[in-house]
């Protein structure tokens, strides 16, 4: 671990204000080679709070900075999908476009984006209507029903799911066959829950997961982290990663980051063993060595693995 001085230590400091501000994360600014590791800027963060209340308001800042200025390129790529004929709410999903939160605060702040969107919207309602005057009418069947009720169940709105959507019928048509068929209303009714449910679920584990991520490139595993106080337990965090594919990726990322920066600790100590013999550094990375070991076996092989199949079709 590199012990600074005071000087070298206010400067790196006001260094890590100024890149917190320009929108640089924490991990990004541990990774330059001139500056502390992460766990090393924890530490001065928890250690000092006025430097760790600045850089959180720095954090904030550049997150909200980022969120509310206009990208024009960025705009005009959603304007040219969306003209394609590409659906909003799947041009919405994609995690390189701007999420629809970002879109309405554009068109409260830009009248010449919102005035684009609002005519292509227009357009695609049109068009939307003239299909589904053409199209056949719906007839109800248990096996649409099932459809409809699996996917409200996954935490889908029926309205988003039914608007715009040519292979599922109107929400009107949709409400009209509750009315008409009482097991098809229960079975809403019971995946509306359900699925409320779930999206409850999926804020939670958002929630954790920055303090999940982090914490695990400080050098915790899902062991050290279920005994903290504020933490689930092992078997909900398994879950978690078992279940949310996103919350998995960013784990698997981090343990990558934390192995990285154990490795670069282990060649740091060894440089600095004293005696400097292969015995001297041997003794003294013995522990980062064991810690390196024991953190190895990572969570989520088996599913993992599992997923993968899936995605290539075996």
């Amino acid at each position: 671990m590199t012990r600074y001085d005071p000087a070298t230590r206010a400067r790196l400091r006001a260094e890590i204000l100024d890149l917190a501000r320009a929108g640089w994360s924490l991990a990004r600014i541990a990774r330059r080679p001139d500056m502390a590791s992460l766990p090393t800027l924890t530490r001065w963060r928890k250690a000092d709070p006025g430097f760790g209340a600045e850089l959180i308001d720095a954090l904030r800042r550049a997150r909200w900075r980022a969120f509310g200025q206009f990208d024009p390129a960025l705009a005009e790529a959603l304007l040219a999908r969306y003209r394609a004929g590409e659906l909003i709410n799947a041009i919405y999903a994609d995690p390189a476009m701007p999420s629809r939160s970002r879109v309405r605060y554009w068109c409260a702040t830009q009248a010449p984006f919102c005035a684009e969107l609002g005519r292509l919207k227009a357009m695609h309602a049109t068009e939307r209507g003239r299909q589904r005057r053409e199209a056949n009418r719906w007839t109800y069947s248990e096996d649409l029903a099932d459809r409809i009720a699996a996917r409200v169940y996954r935490g889908e709105s029926l309205i988003a799911l039914t608007t715009g959507n040519p292979d599922l019928p109107s929400v009107t048509l949709v409400t009209r066959w509750r009315r008409e068929h009482r097991d098809f209303d229960a079975k809403l009714r019971w995946a509306g829950r359900g699925g409320a449910f779930n999206q409850l679920k999926a804020k939670r584990r958002a929630l954790y997961l920055e303090v999940i991520v982090d914490r695990i490139r400080e050098g915790h595993s899902l062991w050290s982290l279920s005994r903290m106080a504020d933490m689930p337990s092992r078997s909900t965090l398994v879950r978690w990663l078992k279940d949310d594919p996103v919350l998995d990726d960013a784990v698997a990322r981090a343990c990558d980051d934390r192995e990285e920066i154990l490795r670069d600790e282990l060649v740091e100590v060894g440089v600095r063993a004293y005696p400097p013999t292969q015995r001297g550094r041997t003794r003294a990375t013995a522990e980062i060595s064991r810690q390196i070991t024991r953190l190895r076996n990572r969570p989520g092989r088996a599913w993992r693995e599992e997923r993968w199949r899936k995605r290539e079709g075996g």
